[in-house]
């Protein structure tokens, strides 16, 4: 994999650094979903699968080997493994989760449609998939640019965010830049792929599920404008 194609590969310890104590949307899945066997995709480096695994068996998968490589030195109890959420077969799972705008990282409808087919084939017939997206920013759609800012700061490394718009294809481009003093800035670039409530629940119906609930936030209030979250609880 080039690292082009890998926007973790020179980052996932500085990323660990930042979200490491992220709690509100890991605590929100461990209530949600049901305590049988669950599937994280889009692990990361193993925050979310750490919380789940308190009281669940729990299996990460995600397509960085770095992130996964970082998720094992930091967590060794945790399995996590590299693999694809868009064409998998692990077994089934009571509960699938898609964390913190994973889903959005797929590129197209064509990939948002082969990862849900997955996971309805993966899921238990009483099985919960949940997806966890940013909700779109409507106001900000008309603003092609906006110029690198400072976004993060710890341990000697500050990350700057630029990011550009690209409306008419439901798409951002996040660029983001890691300074370490007398060191040249290191520079990752996320693309996500916007995704609007109908929208999502037309693909979710296309795979053969249903969405039983939409949720705004981690306080499980529903959806409204200006909202930060689009949570999908989804069932066959």
């Amino acid at each position: 994999m080039a690292e082009d194609d890998e926007p973790y590969a020179r980052i996932a310890g500085w990323y660990d650094a930042e979200f490491a104590a992220s709690t509100a949307d890991a605590d929100w899945h461990a209530r949600t979903l049901p305590r049988g066997r669950t599937l994280v995709l889009g692990c990361g480096t193993g925050r979310v699968c750490r919380t789940l695994a308190r009281d669940r068996e729990v299996l990460g998968l995600d397509l960085s080997p770095a992130m996964v490589e970082e998720a094992r030195a930091r967590h060794p109890a945790l399995r996590v493994q590299v693999g694809d959420m868009r064409a998998f077969s692990l077994g089934t799972f009571a509960g699938i989760v898609i964390p913190n705008a994973a889903f959005s990282f797929l590129a197209t409808r064509a990939d948002q449609a082969r990862c849900l087919a997955s996971c309805a084939a993966a899921l238990e017939p009483d099985g919960l998939l949940v997806i966890d997206v940013p909700m779109p920013m409507a106001e900000l759609l008309g603003t092609p640019r906006t110029p690198e800012k400072p976004a993060w700061q710890g341990g000697g490394v500050l990350r700057t965010r630029e990011v550009r718009r690209y409306p008419v294809a439901q798409k951002l481009e996040l660029v983001d830049r890691y300074y370490v003093p007398g060191q040249p800035p290191v520079r990752s670039v996320l693309h996500l792929r916007l995704i609007w409530p109908a929208e999502l629940e037309w693909m979710v119906e296309a795979a053969g599920m249903y969405v039983e609930r939409l949720a705004g936030d981690y306080a499980d209030r529903p959806p409204v404008e200006g909202c930060p979250r689009l949570i999908a609880i989804v069932r066959k």
